[in-house]
């Protein structure tokens, strides 16, 4: 896999068509990974994103959030002040993948040829593993790139806790990709709680990028070379 990497990356260089490796940081990968940006609409009960976090109605179900969109149109956003044994992982909100069902979450993503790492947080809202099931994968149009479950009470995910997950993947050849968490098990408006999703490029070893400026270095010679001959 990773002659395919660097072969894309000489490629890139080298001027033949190719990407170039992506270096943009983690904030401009994702979109409102911790879901803290307010969508423009109100919940479907009628709340206020903003002022969910100051009131007793501490959680609302909205049709999409900035940067998200859901297959039944239903993301229910919940707040420090829901369950009571557990707090956002990152900020003040957090999603729970089972609002009056399972559903799926989505976001749409361009990414260059390379490697990522994919992280998030995950909690099991209730005690029985049937029920809290979340569902991860990466597709585009040169396939699957990512596909993962998890459930839990477990010794790995416990409830009441995030548990912090990382994953590695490679993409071989660049173009646009739908990132996707959606709940699985029981669909009984009760399951898997998602926060601080966050997507980096992993970056090259810093002998490899010498080797590529090298070789970029090289061809610009021979280019200048042939135009004097």
């Amino acid at each position: 896999m990773k002659s395919v990497i660097y072969t894309a990356l000489f490629a890139g260089l080298l001027g033949l068509g190719a990407a170039a490796p992506h270096t943009a940081s983690a904030a401009t990968l994702l979109m409102n990974g911790s879901f803290e940006e307010a969508p423009t609409i109100r919940g479907q009960r009628g709340g206020d994103f903003t002022q969910l976090s100051q009131s007793g109605r501490s959680w609302d179900i909205f049709d999409a959030l900035p940067g998200w969109y859901s297959n039944i149109d239903e993301i229910e956003i919940q707040t420090n002040r829901t369950l009571g044994q557990i707090d956002a992982a990152d900020g003040q909100y957090y999603v729970e993948l089972d609002a009056n069902r399972n559903s799926r979450i989505s976001q749409d993503l361009f990414l260059t040829a390379g490697t990522y790492d994919l992280g998030f947080a995950y909690s099991p809202r209730m005690s029985n593993a049937g029920t809290n099931g979340l569902g991860l994968s990466l597709t585009g149009r040169f396939g699957t790139a990512l596909s993962e479950s998890y459930a839990g009470p477990n010794g790995t995910y416990q409830r009441g806790e995030w548990s912090f997950i990382t994953e590695r993947f490679t993409i071989a050849q660049g173009g646009f990709y739908v990132l996707s968490f959606e709940g699985q098990g029981r669909s009984d408006s009760l399951g898997a709680l998602l926060d601080d999703v966050s997507l980096a490029a992993v970056p090259l070893p810093a002998g490899v990028i010498l080797m590529l400026s090298g070789l970029a270095g090289l061809v610009v010679l021979r280019r200048r070379r042939r135009a004097l001959a």
